[in-house]
């Protein structure tokens, strides 16, 4: 299994939501949890993470498992608000393989 590892700094500017974005037709379990302590696991799609984020950090979890015949690329796509924060790619190390992402969210 690959790792990917990143830090993305974001602004604590107002009242914040999380999509993650999974391409190449690939499959994914992601999990949270907000500053709040609330856990999030599933599809995170327009997720309120809450404002006055300032000085925290929130660690997403995505693990994509390649279950697309055509190719072993994966992308793991960060939205705030709509809009793409970062877009990381990698890829599988052998078919039907699997990639984690390891996000840090750093407000």
């Amino acid at each position: 299994m690959k790792i990917e590892n990143k830090t993305i700094n974001l602004s604590s500017e107002g009242d914040n939501r999380l999509t993650v974005v999974v391409g190449n037709a690939q499959k994914y379990h992601a999990s949270f949890m907000k500053p709040s302590g609330e856990y999030v696991v599933g599809p995170i799609q327009n997720n309120p993470l809450g404002s006055n984020l300032q000085g925290k950090t929130i660690i997403l979890s995505v693990m994509v498992t390649d279950t697309n015949p055509n190719t072993n690329k994966t992308s793991l796509i960060v939205q705030i608000n709509g809009v793409e924060k970062d877009n990381i790619p990698s890829e599988a190390e052998q078919d039907n393989g699997q990639v984690l992402y390891s996000i840090k969210l750093k407000f």
